[in-house]
């Protein structure tokens, strides 16, 4: 492990066991916060409304990512709660893809076929 630490930190067996309970309990607030999402999200479902049926669904999934996806997991679901909380999704989803009178014929016009 290298480097035991100093007077001021305390033992390294007192911070490994503590950052184990932290990511424990960090794992169990995940979990619990992807319950109440599918929750929501079957609640949804019985109301008719699928579109935030699926946002509860992927609201869940990215908790998930978070909880149990490591350093990677928690910048994704850092960034996409992120983005949701501020700005949000559709906003995002306007700005990239904003599409101009010649886009919007090629999208009607093109296909595979008529090249």
């Amino acid at each position: 492990m290298g480097w035991p630490g100093n007077r001021f930190t305390g033992a390294r067996s007192a911070a490994i066991g503590r950052a184990g309970a932290l990511s424990l309990l960090s794992k169990i607030i995940g979990v619990a916060g992807a319950g109440f999402n599918v929750v929501q999200g079957v609640q949804s479902v019985r109301q008719g409304d699928n579109a935030a049926a699926a946002k509860s669904g992927v609201d869940a999934a990215m908790g998930v990512v978070g909880s149990f996806g490591g350093p990677v997991g928690a910048v994704a679901g850092g960034v996409y709660f992120g983005v949701d909380v501020t700005i949000g999704w559709p906003r995002v989803g306007r700005e990239l893809m904003k599409c101009d009178a010649n886009c919007q014929y090629r999208v009607r016009s093109c296909t595979f076929a008529n090249k």
